[in-house]
């Protein structure tokens, strides 16, 4: 979030019903965790209090802290808890480790963790990152020429590669934004300047997985023009988002940037 440096935990105090959360707890249900009076503390925090600061998980889906960078609503799908925004937030999505009793989000490739954790946890920053590998895709951008007339269709080659030494599922659907497929792009003139599409959908939507080998490669075309909309002339630096989820692991990575310039009319 915002570029810094997070190490973030949330611990819990349980109401008197339903059951508290317990470690070792297989299934966490959406009863359980409204139950649970949820904290946060980490290094994102100038100060911070060991015990944490309170955080709110409302019914209607909406987080009653206004300090998360930009987080305003959650939802818990099976094992998994997502934390979304405006569209130009990051998604965050945090795997339920039920052998620790803790929901864990290991970015790729910082693996700086984030946690959200019971009383029930021993020590849940412990757990770390360490198993989660440093880096399985690489991601290269291209377009067919440098500069483009106003109104010209823009057209990205995005190109995953599979850097990892196992098979990763990526997605395809006819998204040709590729924001259903995890793609998101940013385009500035400085950097306190940047244009950026909204943010890949935290649902699914129709697609299927296909399967890259280690080495291998999947490109995608990405209509620039449908992702941001009319560009004014000027000179840009581009760069292509991909997230997926890797091992129960949320993966966010960045292309290298590439020059783009709109010409002015003539």
């Amino acid at each position: 979030m915002g570029g810094r440096l997070l190490f973030v935990a949330i611990t819990a105090t349980v109401l008197t019903t339903p059951p508290a959360v317990t470690a070792n707890q297989a299934v966490m249900t959406r009863e359980t965790f409204l139950a649970t009076k949820w904290r946060l503390t980490g290094l994102v925090f100038a100060v911070a209090p060991l015990d944490g600061f309170p955080i709110t998980f409302h019914p209607d889906g909406t987080v009653g802290t206004s300090n998360l960078g930009g987080i305003t609503r959650w939802s818990l799908r099976d094992d998994e808890l997502v934390l979304s925004g405006d569209q130009r937030t990051q998604v965050v999505r945090l795997k339920w480790l039920h052998d620790r009793g803790v929901f864990r989000h290991c970015p790729v490739p910082s693996r700086i963790p984030l946690y959200v954790f019971s009383e029930a946890t021993t020590d849940p920053l412990s757990i770390g990152c360490d198993d989660v590998p440093a880096a399985v895709l690489r991601l290269q951008i291209a377009l067919d020429k440098a500069a483009y007339q106003p109104g010209e269709r823009i057209v990205v080659t995005a190109t995953l590669i599979n850097v990892g030494d196992a098979p990763i599922n990526v997605r395809r659907s006819g998204d040709e934004t590729g924001r259903s497929d995890g793609f998101t792009v940013e385009l500035s003139k400085d950097s306190a300047n940047a244009l950026q599409s909204p943010s890949p959908e935290p649902s699914g939507g129709p697609g299927v997985a296909e399967s890259l080998a280690p080495g291998g490669t999947n490109i995608r075309k990405l209509f620039l023009n449908r992702m941001l909309g009319s560009l004014k002339p000027g000179k840009y630096r581009l760069q292509i988002i991909y997230s997926a989820t890797y091992a129960d692991t949320q993966i966010g990575i960045r292309s290298e940037p590439i020059p783009l310039e709109i010409f002015s009319r003539r």
